[in-house]
């Protein structure tokens, strides 16, 4: 707990700006298909997860790189609306990262990421975070930057927990034991 009161997760991972299209089906290679729906969302698993633990009653801190950008004010009114701590979430001149979802008349999706700015992210940002990882219990991880496992590392040693969330299985086996994983069906394929 933290001088809230209330247990405090830190998550270290990506901000995308989503643009999402619905279709009744996806195009095969070299064509044009009609969608019926556009929307753009913000995003990213990191931001996904940082929303949601603040949602759930958490003090959420998220640290990250977000485009210095025409989406930017989009981002900070998201996690200022669900209380997402975002002192930690740093410009980037390289631009919001992007994910290009088609979703089709059954719900399925499929997705494409540019990691722009989140390609950025650094020690010197994970440093400059250490007051949010010392009030933290609780640390999320989506192995999407190597630099990850080595956060993992600390903050079991430290006695916290970590939820990793693995979105490139060949990044997973220095973790594959610890405390608690959660894949996607189509990114874990790989370990069986």
């Amino acid at each position: 707990m933290n001088a809230t009161g209330r247990p405090a997760v830190v998550t270290v991972g990506s901000i995308n700006i989503d643009l999402v299209v619905k279709a009744a089906r996806r195009p095969q290679a070299g064509e044009t298909f009609p969608g019926e729906s556009f929307a753009i969302y913000v995003g990213g698993k990191g931001a996904n997860q940082a929303v949601q633990a603040a949602l759930s009653g958490a003090t959420s801190y998220m640290v990250a790189r977000m485009g210095d950008d025409v989406f930017a004010p989009l981002v900070a009114e998201m996690f200022d609306r669900t209380g997402v701590d975002r002192t930690f979430v740093t410009a980037d001149p390289m631009g919001s990262g992007v994910g290009h979802v088609v979703i089709d008349a059954q719900g399925d999706y499929s997705t494409v990421i540019v990691a722009r700015a989140n390609g950025n992210l650094a020690p010197g940002d994970i440093d400059r975070a250490e007051r949010a990882f010392a009030a933290s219990q609780m640390l999320l991880l989506q192995l999407e930057r190597d630099a990850n496992a080595g956060l993992a590392g600390q903050q079991h040693e430290r006695g916290g927990h970590f939820i990793h969330e693995t979105l490139f299985a060949d990044r997973l086996p220095a973790l594959i034991d610890g405390p608690i994983g959660c894949r996607n069906d189509l990114d874990a394929r790989p370990l069986f």
